[in-house]
């Protein structure tokens, strides 16, 4: 009678979600049975040796409302969805008598509860550490240099847009003082801006102590700079006699291969800036830029790889100069990088408002208009889409010939290097490719 009144309460059950642990050893043998000495009597219970919940222990996981269910794989655990979120509940008595329920690893034999390693605690998170102690898994953020700022950047990755620029160095991190070392110290992205460090001689005024900028780990810094108390050792770099007289601030930028670098100075006050780039020290400019537009105080260059497929790393030299002595003083300076492109007419490299463009490989796509051969012929350009307010522009470049287009179904118009033309807000300019690098610069209204 007995296991009748049993059976009858387990079917009054069936439909509620209230795991039932029956005795395991009335339910293994009969009483009345014949048995040896090693078979358990009807109230003894089997050691478990094994890491898993005994086979005939009921352990199904049942969600109760998250919308993709709660189920973490781990039979000891109640997974239940609470207010929207999922809860796993390590529950000891799924497990055998000698097993403890762990919310990770499922029941494992007394005495190696938790983890064991830093391996079992991967996270998979390249901005936390793994780390094992007591039994027990924690996964805080990475700080290689234990200065109680986790690192900005790990592995390539962004941790955090207000993290560690430096997580090797204990004096660099958010919360240091900036001094005048030329270095961001407090990861603000500007360099020596305290008020102490604007009367101080600079120490970047020559290209072999050019201050050092990775865009390798970063795709954008941002940074201040004075020229006002830095001499001028490259006038007429650029073969123009009266340009950038006023002293030059060089910056040393390393950066992915396959992608392209924007350089960008924009003056305060009085200030106007000059740029120039050279990719070894002593050697003439391979770029240079003295405004993108012509009621602006701002230049910008462009270095192009063109190498969709390039690995590695380029370095180039820049100088932030100002047209004369008299035009020196403070700065902004922006530095970054975007993927490249092939610049075809479909998808070309935008230019927004101006700037001078250094292109270093030959990869320019073929069109239906040759400007050098006439206008029924193939020719190879690169194309660039210059976006700007509407008015008169001027692009001139070293080599190559110009076609003017509103559109990839329209026929171009050729022009010559260095010719005025009216923009309308935004103008496809095509330029017929040489074999070697070239430079083209746009100035808009």
């Amino acid at each position: 009678m007995k296991r009748i009144a049993a059976v009858l309460a387990l079917g009054t059950l069936a439909g509620c979600s209230v795991l039932v642990q029956p005795d395991l050893g009335r339910l293994r043998g009969d009483g009345g049975s014949v048995r040896d000495s090693n078979t358990p009597g009807p109230d003894a219970i089997e050691p478990v040796d094994t890491i898993e919940p005994p086979s005939d222990v009921p352990v199904a996981d049942v969600p109760m409302g998250c919308a993709s269910g709660c189920d973490d794989g781990i039979p000891c655990t109640i997974d239940r969805c609470n207010s929207g979120t999922c809860v796993n509940t390590p529950d000891n008595t799924r497990c055998g008598p000698d097993s403890t329920c762990d919310a990770t690893r499922g029941c494992m034999p007394n005495g190696m509860t938790g983890c064991r390693g830093p391996s079992d605690c991967d996270d998979r998170n390249p901005c936390t550490q793994d780390l094992c102690a007591s039994n027990r898994c924690s996964n805080p953020p990475v700080d290689e240099d234990m200065d109680g700022s986790p690192a900005r950047t790990v592995s390539g990755r962004t941790c955090s847009d207000s993290g560690d620029c430096d997580d090797r160095n204990r004096a660099i991190n958010p919360m240091a003082a900036e001094v005048c070392d030329m270095v961001d110290n407090n990861c603000n992205g500007m360099t020596d801006e305290a008020p102490m460090c604007m009367g101080m001689p600079p120490m970047n005024t020559n290209c072999g102590a050019a201050l050092r900028l990775d865009l390798v780990a970063s795709t954008t810094v941002m940074l201040t700079g004075n020229n006002a108390r830095a001499a001028s050792t490259v006038q007429g770099y650029c073969n123009r006699s009266d340009l950038g007289t006023g002293g030059e601030l060089w910056y040393s930028i390393t950066w992915p291969a396959n992608r392209d670098l924007f350089v960008e100075a924009i003056g305060n006050d009085t200030m106007d800036p000059v740029l120039f780039a050279t990719f070894m020290c002593g050697q003439p400019a391979a770029v240079c830029n003295d405004d993108v537009g012509r009621s602006n105080r701002a230049s910008r260059i462009v270095i192009r790889t063109e190498s969709l497929t390039g690995l590695g790393t380029r370095t180039v030299q820049v100088a932030v100069d100002s047209f004369n002595m008299g035009a020196a003083g403070s700065f902004s300076l922006r530095v970054r990088t975007q993927p490249s492109v092939d610049s075809r007419c479909g998808n070309p490299f935008v230019m927004e408002g101006g700037g001078s463009v250094r292109s270093v490989l030959s990869l320019g796509a073929t069109d239906r208009l040759s400007c050098a051969g006439g206008t029924g012929g193939i020719g190879q350009y690169d194309y660039y889409s210059l976006r700007t307010s509407p008015g008169q522009g001027t692009v001139s470049a070293s080599s190559g010939s110009l076609v003017l287009r509103r559109d990839c179904a329209s026929m171009g118009m050729c022009v010559m290097s260095g010719s005025n033309f009216m923009t309308a807000g935004t103008q496809l300019v095509g330029i017929e490719r040489a074999s070697n690098p070239y430079t083209i610069t746009f100035v808009a209204p």
